[in-house]
């Protein structure tokens, strides 16, 4: 994501992990965590962290991926399955994004942004359409959290073996572009005043 952004002189960039973001107390106006809250070992110290760095008033904002189905997720899981075997995968899948299928109900992301004492709490659902040249869309899925732990699990030889494969079903089922509709949610809360006191 560091890469992706490019270099720009005016922004500044910081990794850390949460809890124990590298920032003092009441710093921001507004803090987000987009698709991320889902890989934090416990997300409510994740939460708190973030209601931390935030000053009294200010907004916590989060996304998570919702429940409709993701054809080319799943055709990717399918491919990877019979390279690696699908036990093996959820289980480092479960581990790295422990979070995943809980925060994917819209009831559950409210609950956690209430359990951190935000006010104001709104959840919204919303629907993207994703299309991506199916070369592109490869390429991606390759670097996500999925991509980068089925590289790891794999020799270089079974690893061309995937991306020979995948590629593959990808233009069987999908042609030159990969499209379909994914939803997600979006859940917003006030830092209360009264915590910060």
């Amino acid at each position: 994501m560091l890469r992706a952004a490019g270099h720009q002189p005016s922004r500044q960039r910081v990794v850390a992990r949460t809890p124990g973001l590298p920032f003092r107390d009441d710093a921001f106006d507004a803090v987000a965590a987009s698709f991320v809250i889902s890989h934090l070992a416990s997300y409510a110290d994740g939460l708190a962290d973030m209601i931390r760095i935030c000053k009294a008033a200010g907004r916590i904002g989060v996304t998570a991926w919702g429940t409709l189905p993701n054809p080319a997720g799943a055709l990717w899981k399918q491919v990877a399955s019979t390279i690696e075997g699908s036990e093996r995968l959820g289980d480092a899948f479960r581990s790295a994004i422990p979070w995943d299928e809980w925060f994917s109900s819209a009831v559950h992301l409210e609950r956690a942004l209430r359990e951190a004492h935000l006010a104001r709490v709104t959840v919204v659902t919303r629907e993207l359409v994703v299309s991506v040249a199916t070369d592109d869309y490869i390429a991606m899925k390759g670097a996500t959290v999925e991509g980068t732990l089925l590289r790891r699990l794999l020799d270089a030889e079974r690893w061309d073996r995937f991306t020979r494969d995948v590629t593959t079903a990808f233009r069987m089922q999908f042609g030159d572009v990969v499209e379909f509709v994914r939803d997600f949610s979006i859940g917003i809360g006030t830092k209360d005043i009264r915590e910060s006191e």
